[in-house]
């Protein structure tokens, strides 16, 4: 009987220690840490596992935060085509690649500027694609049911105080 008391005053112990390990790993190692051998070592073990169980879960945690910066699928089908802008100043014809934005100069042809596609999501019904030429940050909406339209906001948020239709692009060469 007294072999099952101690057996079961060890399993004990071990959870105890998980548990310990699990709310404050440091303290849990000082509570099991004895000069037994055995338990010295079991403590190791679970320090060990409980420091790799927390590695995995950095590593998943961040694997599963990529911003997708590479247009692919459903919404590079809807923008790959040309665009053009109705700005005042001229405007520009607009080409969206898989990674960049490219501005051409309507009375020349030539690249204007190259903006790089920040990321981009799903929203209700379309996409936000999130774009940064320099410091310079904004963003277009496209939706399911308007795929002739790329809503412009100024900076990364969907913000009606944001909007601007004058930067806004329209699907097709401009006239």
């Amino acid at each position: 009987m007294g072999r099952k008391l101690v057996r079961k005053f060890q399993a004990i112990s071990v959870t105890l220690a998980v548990t310990f390990l699990i709310s404050q790993p440091i303290d849990a190692y000082a509570v099991i840490k004895s000069t037994n051998k055995t338990q010295l070592k079991m403590a190791d073990n679970l320090e060990k596992t409980w420091a790799d169980v927390m590695n995995s879960t950095d590593k998943a945690k961040s694997s599963t935060k990529k911003k997708l910066t590479e247009l692919k699928g459903k919404v590079y089908k809807w923008v790959k085509n040309k665009w053009w802008t109705a700005s005042s100043s001229g405007g520009y014809d607009v080409k969206f690649s898989k990674t960049k934005v490219k501005y051409y100069n309507r009375e020349d042809g030539k690249i204007h500027h190259i903006a790089k596609i920040n990321s981009y999501k799903k929203i209700n019904g379309g996409y936000v694609i999130k774009v940064k030429n320099g410091q310079y940050k904004y963003c277009y909406t496209i939706y399911e049911n308007q795929k002739d339209a790329l809503e412009f906001y100024n900076g990364w948020k969907v913000d009606v105080d944001q909007y601007s239709g004058s930067s806004s692009l329209n699907k097709g060469k401009w006239q």
